[in-house]
């Protein structure tokens, strides 16, 4: 699985924090952080 975030509100620490959670409960988990 591949997620494509956009950070257009500046909330990207946010989003890492869940994006962490998560990659511990999925390790396949596949994220890009689109500008």
């Amino acid at each position: 699985m591949i997620i494509v975030i956009s950070d257009t509100h500046g909330e990207i620490e946010n989003i890492r924090s869940i994006l962490n959670k998560l990659r511990e409960l999925n390790p396949d988990l596949v994220v890009h952080l689109g500008r």
